[in-house]
């Protein structure tokens, strides 16, 4: 019964997704391209599928596998996603099985397949997709871990042994060390800046080490193995990154980063501290400064001094902003992981949202993860420790630079559990052991959980819708640029986001500069032979803030070869140098 249960709560989850992957028929992450066109180089055996450091190559390849099955890039991905949803719906199901009874599982899983956090990135083509299920499979790695260690030493004082058994001579305990490090050095490889993760596992080792659950001996040992395991597997993609950047590093991500940080501090400049960080110009106008596209020279950005430098000389605007991305942490990132849009309309201006009555649907929805953390500290240890063993690195890394969803999506998973093993509390409390009584009240929840899922997915729909009309505009550029140059793919368009590059058929990724001048634009696309210069409402409002004026402007130097409008007065313009 419990298979037959699985299996049909797995098809509901699978035929749920596939409504929204129906209804979203266009790609509106810019990422999702990146990771289309790394899997068809990796199809054509070129290293320019491996990546650069801003995007690692696992997904990609994994892409690349449903690629030559479909005839559509998106409907590959999406069934790719799919498979993917249904490997971390099975090892959520067997992390939920530690702590949780098969119907309580069960239920978890419900809640994980349907939670609409999930849902963006099933429909675009993200790393997270694989960060998911490779996450949760080194979670229950090391659960197993723990509990074989725990289940060695009952034995030792059950047969009264003084000396701990040397544990490393049994193949069956030296597994989990290599299994770590192919599993987190896959991790690595999805996304660099997820290696922060071999910290987790050493304070893990740490504690064991500790509470004598580990010998010295096994410690050093497995840990030797673990460390030279992960970087003999990690080398070769090592040796590639110097060979692009000239530098040995785990990632060319860090100056980028820091140099990011530092220009977001500036008032109110998430997006354009990004763009300034990523898409500034080198000295001579020619290069982005952090080789930020496939087919450019990489720079190091300049940071003045480094970081140890910059910290030690004025500390105080680096502790402002940790404390203000730990505050962004727990006050945005979290609650709009685990409440996803509902959260986003409770702090909206909208006054229907601010009401009593909808604070108090949030808060009963968001009291049973508290509780759920305070009955893990009495009743499941190994959880708990396993959750802060994992979250909190991640909360101290990339808090200095700053918080995205997508960095902490992992952790909705153990929040979800939390959530659950109260709610299992809850009826042990009120003595409730007849089945029905259990249902009914998964049936409360669930109407809850559903109104909040239905409500947060209309509102994700329609602003989606709301983007689409957008982006249908785009779709047009893209069937033109595409008929006027014949399919070829030597054609270079340069833009801030690449969706015309790439349905244009273009082979490679220019984007716009960021500049206050547009001479800058002329001399970049003049040296590196651009043929086309997209200028569009959308991207250019936001993050071109000084070129936007070409909407209604044409420099001397451009020609303007085609305009596209809609009734929504967004605009898209194709510029040609009037030299070609």
């Amino acid at each position: 019964m419990q298979k037959y249960t699985l299996l049909i709560i797995i098809i509901l989850g699978v035929l749920y997704h596939t409504f929204f992957f129906w209804y979203n028929t266009i790609l509106t992450e810019s990422d999702s391209f990146a990771y289309i066109r790394m899997a068809e180089w990796l199809l054509r055996l070129s290293s320019d599928g491996l990546g650069n450091g801003w995007f690692g190559f696992i997904y990609s390849t994994f892409l690349a596998i449903f690629l030559p099955f479909f005839e559509s890039d998106i409907l590959a991905g999406q069934a790719a996603n799919m498979l993917l949803l249904i490997i971390s719906g099975l090892l959520f199901y067997s992390v939920s099985r530690k702590v949780l009874s098969i119907h309580w599982s069960l239920f978890t899983l419900v809640l994980f397949l349907f939670h609409p956090s999930f849902i963006y990135y099933r429909i675009h083509l993200l790393a997270e997709n694989i960060y998911i299920p490779i996450f949760l499979a080194i979670i229950l790695i090391t659960w197993d871990f723990i509990e074989t260690l725990i289940r060695h030493k009952e034995n030792i004082i059950k047969t009264k042994l003084l000396r701990e058994k040397n544990i490393t001579r049994g193949i069956g305990y030296l597994k989990y060390p290599l299994l770590l490090w192919i599993f987190l050095g896959l991790l690595y490889l999805t996304r660099a800046e997820w290696f922060i993760y071999m910290g987790s596992i050493w304070i893990i080792a740490l504690f064991l080490l500790f509470k004598k659950y580990l010998s010295l001996e096994t410690f050093l040992v497995t840990g030797s193995i673990f460390f030279l395991g992960f970087f003999t597997f990690i080398t070769p993609y090592l040796f590639h990154l110097h060979s692009l950047t000239g530098e040995w590093g785990l990632t060319n991500k860090w100056a980028s980063n820091w140099r990011q940080a530092e220009l977001r501090g500036r008032d109110h400049m998430d997006d354009l501290g990004f763009e300034e960080a990523v898409a500034g110009l080198t000295e001579d106008k020619t290069s982005l400064i952090a080789g930020f596209a496939w087919g450019m020279p990489y720079f190091q950005p300049q940071i003045e001094g480094g970081f140890l430098k910059s910290l030690k000389e004025n500390p105080l605007p680096h502790i402002k902003r940790v404390w203000e991305n730990q505050y962004k942490l727990y006050t945005q990132n979290l609650p709009e992981i685990y409440f996803w849009n509902s959260y986003k309309l409770f702090k909206s201006d909208d006054t229907r949202f601010q009401s009593i009555f909808f604070q108090i649907f949030l808060l009963l929805l968001g009291l049973p993860l508290l509780l759920g953390i305070i009955i893990s500290c009495k009743k499941h240890l190994a959880l708990l420790g396993i959750f802060f063993a994992f979250f909190l690195p991640a909360s101290i890394f990339f808090t200095l630079f700053f918080t995205l969803n997508r960095y902490f999506i992992i952790f909705l998973p153990f929040l979800l559990l939390f959530t659950v093993i109260w709610i299992q509390r809850l009826t042990e409390l009120f003595k409730i052991k007849s089945i029905i009584f259990k249902y009914i009240f998964l049936i409360i929840f669930l109407v809850l959980f559903t109104l909040n899922t239905t409500f947060s997915q209309y509102n994700f729909l329609s602003l989606e819708k709301e983007k689409n009309n957008f982006y249908m505009l785009k779709k047009e550029a893209w069937e033109w640029l595409y008929e006027k140059s014949q399919g070829n793919k030597e054609i270079k368009v340069l833009e801030r986001f690449p969706f015309t590059t790439y349905y244009s058929g273009a082979q490679w990724r220019y984007i716009t500069p960021y500049t206050q001048e547009i001479e800058d634009i002329k001399v970049y696309m003049l040296y590196h032979d651009i043929d086309f210069l997209i200028v569009d409402s959308m991207d250019f409002y936001t993050y071109r803030p000084d070129l936007r004026k070409y909407l209604e402007e044409i420099p001397e130097w451009l020609r303007l070869v085609r305009d596209f409008t809609n009734t929504h007065h967004q605009k898209i313009r194709i510029f040609e140098l009037q030299s070609k």
